[in-house]
């Protein structure tokens, strides 16, 4: 998969939705998305969506703080799966 122009605004705004995740506060929001922007500057874009996709997110987990942004929504889509399953009675 090669990676486009198209890649930095949703590397962008994938990085901002996890930051709300994790806090309401926007002073973070503001940080972590100020830090992305920079960071796409330097983005070796023949480099695969999931390598550069990695790097944001290490780097997202390191200024929230939170070692799992999307644990919370896991969370809930597994109850939610788990609901579907024969014999399970939510």
């Amino acid at each position: 998969m090669d990676n486009s122009l198209d890649c930095i605004p949703c590397l962008l705004r994938q990085s901002l939705e996890a930051a709300r995740f994790v806090t309401g506060d926007r002073a973070v929001h503001e940080q972590v998305l100020r830090h992305i922007l920079q960071r796409s500057l330097e983005l070796d874009l023949s480099r695969p969506p999931p390598f550069i996709g990695q790097a944001i997110h290490r780097k997202l987990r390191e200024l929230t703080c939170d070692p799992d942004p999307y644990r919370q929504a896991k969370s809930r889509f597994n109850e939610l799966a788990m609901d579907f399953l024969p014999g399970r009675h939510g």
